[in-house]
């Protein structure tokens, strides 16, 4: 089932036939060692079939503050390809274990190339544990009643990973505070409310299959059973003017009474909205337009306009609303809307992002 790649240090590689024979309810879990690290990996189906391998690579066991996890979202931005995020379900109490992860189709996962990932993943880690050495030593300063002066010197002994963007605490303006939560409503009331849109048969129909999908794998985990691991985020593909922001709305509704998200309210942003002039500022744009979002749905109307300009601006929004679905899994839902042609380039823009939609619901004009 698994080779050897000796002239790389990586002991396992991926058979097509493991990927073939994959059950929906099942998680086949394994470990890669390259150059002494061991990197744990899991490949399972998603809701569309689509097998998907994510690599782990353990970096160190935390303390679950505001500034560990201030500077995981902040560094996750940074990182090229791969996401660095905090997974407290691995830690105990206020202990949570920091990840640097990548997820990719098992299908296109070739030997030479898996190689060039799992050395990457590794050499993140190495750089992660330096830098989250330093955030622990100024946070030891700190509570020892240090003076600023000298936490500040220990935060720039590595200006890589200094938390350097102290101007994200400032307060967002007026208009950027955090919309309301709508009145929770059951299934059945939102459920009816769509259907009373005009047309959108195809879209009511998918909607609705999602949600009983839903409904039925909760109460499989319930039972104790396996369940299949279903994607919140969507991708809306169809001409302007046929209803995707109000389809939006009531996904954010119907996935807070699912318990699927905390609010389900929602945030409609555009490439103005994430995109700054000045290289950096991106990802501290985009990243208040996500927090924002937290607890409910992220519509970006027009998101391939992130993508195919001469500027790399888009792409950093891209990069960081990755590492930012990542890092808040069960705490946001991205829906992407646009042209159906327009809309495959703009899943083709980053590695991982495809990954991350299980399910295109299609507007009809």
């Amino acid at each position: 089932m698994l080779s050897h790649l000796d002239a790389l240090g990586v002991r396992y590689v991926i058979n097509p036939r493991l990927v073939r024979g994959l059950d929906y309810y099942t998680k086949t879990t394994f470990e890669f060692v390259i150059r002494g690290e061991s990197l744990s990996a899991r490949l399972y189906r998603r809701f569309n079939g689509t097998p998907v391998l994510v690599i782990d690579a353990f970096v160190d066991n935390v303390p679950v503050n505001p500034s560990i996890t201030r500077w995981v979202a902040t560094r996750s931005a940074k990182f090229p390809f791969a996401t660095i995020h905090l997974d407290r379900e691995r830690g105990v109490r206020d202990i949570g274990a920091v990840l640097v992860s990548h997820s990719m189709l098992a299908e296109e996962v070739q030997p030479d190339g898996l190689g060039e990932i799992l050395g990457a993943i590794t050499w993140m880690a190495r750089r992660a544990r330096r830098g989250l050495e330093e955030v622990l030593e100024r946070n030891e300063l700190s509570e020892r009643g240090q003076s600023a002066e000298t936490a500040s010197e220990v935060a720039e002994s590595d200006g890589e990973f200094t938390d350097d963007n102290d101007d994200d605490d400032e307060p967002d303006d007026e208009h950027q505070a955090r919309p309301e939560s709508p009145r929770l409503r059951s299934r059945d009331e939102i459920l009816n409310d769509l259907d009373g849109l005009v047309g959108l048969d195809s879209v009511k129909s998918t909607i609705h299959a999602f949600a009983t999908t839903y409904a039925i794998n909760q109460e499989r985990r319930n039972k104790g059973l396996a369940a299949l691991e279903s994607s919140p985020h969507l991708v809306f593909v169809g001409n302007p003017g046929t209803g995707k922001t109000t389809v939006a709305r009531f996904v954010g509704e119907l996935y807070a009474s699912l318990g699927l998200l905390p609010s389900g309210h929602l945030v409609e942003v555009g490439r103005a909205d994430l995109v700054a002039a000045y290289l950096g500022q991106t990802a501290i744009k985009t990243t208040k337009a996500c927090e924002r979002a937290l607890g409910g749905v992220l519509f970006i109307d027009e998101a391939y306009s992130l993508t195919g300009r001469r500027d790399d601006y888009g792409t950093e929004a891209i990069n960081t609303l990755n590492a930012f679905m990542e890092n808040h899994r069960h705490e946001l839902a991205v829906v992407v809307a646009g042209y159906p042609a327009e809309m495959q380039k703009f899943l083709n823009a980053n590695t991982g992002l495809r990954s991350r939609f299980d399910l295109t619901v299609r507007f009809d004009d």
